[in-house]
């Protein structure tokens, strides 16, 4: 359970620190966390060490002191940001079904941002696979994509899509996938295909 992993980083003073983040690269088979858990364990044991054997308020006592503490946040903050890596490990590699509701997700969330935020969305690149950088959310914006990009949509061929870009020139754009229907007259069945894979940006 990840928050049992963060929250033991939280008592006593981060003494579980360097146990817990050995714990966890052993069960998900991170390496590099054995290196972390040994430099808290360095940081928390041998601050404690110094506090130990320096005298009361000494240079010796107040270096160890510090150290432990800033061993105790830093891996407390560690902690609860690598919870969500964790987890994600714990749970192994997604299905095929994760993906797909995954893709599906991404592709409804880009059209609402698409439709709310048109700015945004030219900005990040969504629904561009053919600009290098770009956010393209697994969908294509059919006012400003090239032919190649277009003419990966499903029922479309390259002589389609190369009358898309013709056509939009022309008209500066279209409004909707409806309107690219209509315009190009293509069969019902092809428009509610191309419905999920679609965005319309503003040119």
């Amino acid at each position: 359970m990840t928050w049992l992993w963060w929250a033991g980083s939280i008592l006593p003073f981060g003494f579980l620190t360097p146990i817990l983040f050995a714990g966890a690269a052993a069960r998900i088979k991170k390496r590099s966390w054995y290196g972390w858990a040994a430099l808290y364990a360095v940081a928390a044991y041998g601050g404690l060490i110094a506090t130990v054997i320096g005298p009361e308020d000494s240079d010796l006592d107040g270096a160890g002191s510090l150290v432990m503490v800033v061993a105790w946040v830093a891996g407390l903050v560690h902690a609860f940001a690598a919870r969500f890596e964790y987890a994600r490990a714990l749970r192994g590699p997604a299905t095929s079904v994760d993906r797909a509701r995954e893709l599906v997700k991404r592709r409804e969330e880009a059209q609402r941002l698409a439709a709310r935020e048109p700015q945004v969305a030219l900005e990040m690149g969504l629904g561009r696979p053919d600009r290098r950088g770009a956010d393209h959310m697994g969908v294509v914006d059919v006012n400003h994509a090239g032919a190649k990009a277009i003419a990966a949509l499903p029922g479309l061929t390259q002589r389609t899509a190369r009358e898309i870009v013709r056509c939009r020139e022309e008209i500066d754009g279209f409004s909707s996938v409806a309107d690219l229907g209509g315009v190009l007259d293509l069969p019902a069945d092809t428009v509610e295909t191309l419905r999920p894979y679609v965005v319309f940006l503003p040119r």
